[in-house]
């Protein structure tokens, strides 16, 4: 559709399997919720779409990381993204 997109991820995120997934798709790494904001500032994006999950693989069973990036880390990114001025 002709968009730019840049992702935001983790210091604990695979750029390789960004590579892989997305070849060539810029990225900024973002590395605590609290940094959201800034990161959708500098990056002056008009939509966020949170393609982050926890479980998906079957390794992945600790329920405290399910929490945190399956509810807190979108909440976090959906209220950042309110207060930049984007329409959530």
């Amino acid at each position: 559709l002709g968009w730019d997109v840049v992702a935001g991820i983790r210091a604990s995120s695979s750029q390789a399997r960004l590579n892989i997934l997305a070849p060539g798709t810029p990225y900024v790494r973002v590395d605590s919720c609290a940094a959201f904001e800034g990161m959708l500032k500098s990056v002056g994006c008009d939509a966020v779409v949170n393609c982050a999950a926890y479980g998906v693989d079957y390794r992945q069973m600790e329920p405290r990381h399910a929490i945190e990036i399956n509810v807190s880390l979108p909440t976090d990114l959906t209220l950042a993204a309110a207060r930049v001025g984007l329409e959530c």
